[in-house]
């Protein structure tokens, strides 16, 4: 009984042991050696050109456009006495925010955050039906996003205002006196 109980407790040991002998022997034909492949070295032109093609199929300056329209309609509904300067900060938005003014800096940033590779996977999607879909709907996504936050900031704006009330109460109390 003591011999049987040794030897149960001991065949999971016994068989990594007996593993590990196979294992340092030469491996059998049938069981290659994977090899590591090493993706090739980033490029830092091909790089950015690819992530020009990527705002290319992206339509980065229509979504720009767009962005800046959806910003300033925003603005301008929370603060409706700057409607009569609409046209005067659309046009300075989007000299200000073109993507001819925006572009470099956007491919900057894209290549600090994605290789070369993963923007090469993201190409390879917008190519398809289904990026550009994603594309042509995300103005729109965006609108609607905008709009249910904005619908929710102004059905508790009263609580913000409290919190404002109270909080200008505090200040105005000044710090607690030290004990």
């Amino acid at each position: 009984m003591q011999t049987r109980l040794v030897t149960r407790k001991y065949v999971p040991t016994l068989l990594l042991a007996a593993l590990t002998v196979a294992c340092q022997a030469t491996p059998p034909p049938q069981c290659p050696t994977p090899e590591v492949v090493q993706p090739p070295p980033e490029n830092p032109e091909q790089h950015a050109r690819a992530v020009r093609e990527l705002f290319e199929l992206m339509q980065m300056p229509k979504v720009i456009e767009s962005t800046i329209d959806t910003m300033l309609a925003a603005h301008l509904q929370a603060n409706p006495t700057l409607v009569p300067y609409a046209e005067t900060m659309r046009s300075f938005l989007r000299e200000l925010l073109s993507w001819e003014s925006l572009e470099q800096e956007y491919v900057e940033i894209y290549m600090a955050a994605f290789t070369q590779r993963e923007i090469e996977d993201m190409v390879a999607f917008y190519r398809t039906p289904t990026g550009q879909k994603a594309i042509q709907r995300l103005p729109e996504l965006l609108q609607e996003g905008a709009e249910i936050g904005q619908a929710r900031v102004r059905d508790h704006i009263g609580e913000l205002q409290d919190k404002i009330r109270a909080r200008t109460e505090e200040l105005e109390k000044g710090p607690p006196p030290d004990e």
